[in-house]
């Protein structure tokens, strides 16, 4: 299909992820993780809670193997 009129249809892809993690700053879960998570360790690069709630969020959305997760977190 051609335009018409000077108007061209655009089709994109929304995956679920924003709408989760709207949900999850909705209902604190990071900051629940947080509060019953240790986060005092020098030797994580990242904080448990983030990591939890990106597994949590990769269950939800696509639930890939943990070996893809940073694949599926970097997309």
């Amino acid at each position: 299909m051609g335009s018409r009129g000077g108007f061209e249809l655009e089709s994109e892809v929304v995956a679920a992820l924003p709408i989760v993690e709207h949900f999850f700053s909705r209902i604190g879960l990071a900051e629940t993780l947080g509060s019953y998570l240790p986060s005092n360790d020098a030797r994580l690069r990242l904080d448990p809670a983030v990591v939890i709630a990106l597994v949590v969020a990769n269950i939800v959305v696509s639930h890939r193997p943990l070996y893809a997760i940073s694949e599926w977190a970097g997309a």
